[in-house]
């Protein structure tokens, strides 16, 4: 996705469904990455073979887990509840809830004002990925 999109559900029904999608799909990622883990506690990381089938398993589990991460599912910041209307930013190419979008682009402008009154604001600040959430 290239654009900004954001998605706000108002009916109590589809709101419902919504969220009992997520909990279901959030309950088979938890459940497909105890297996993986699982299957790694089993295998004997001391041979070549035993390592490579470690290393395997723990790129399939990372794979799943990222994918939940990078859907509707959970806020990228902040791994909101099922229950909240999310926001694309294609900076990141990832979903937040309004509430931590609308906080991120607060805090670029509150930012960006100290800046322009000459105050330090950081050398770990990432303007760039800041100013992707404003509108």
């Amino acid at each position: 996705m290239k654009k900004k999109k954001t998605i706000i559900i108002k009916d109590p029904h589809l709101r419902k469904i919504r969220d009992n999608l997520r909990v279901v799909i959030d309950r088979a990622v938890n459940n497909e990455v105890s297996r993986f883990w699982n299957l790694m506690m089993q295998i004997d990381r001391s041979t070549d073979e035993g390592r490579d089938q470690y290393f395997a398993l723990m790129h399939q589990r990372d794979a799943l887990e990222m994918m939940e991460s990078s859907s509707t599912i959970q806020c990228a910041a902040c791994n909101f509840g099922i229950d909240r209307d999310v926001r694309f930013n294609p900076f990141d190419k990832a979903w937040y809830c309004i509430e931590c979008y609308d906080l991120i682009r607060d805090q670029y402008y509150k930012t960006m004002a100290k800046k322009k009154k000459g105050e330090f604001i950081g050398t770990d600040y990432n303007e760039e990925y800041a100013r992707s959430f404003t509108d």
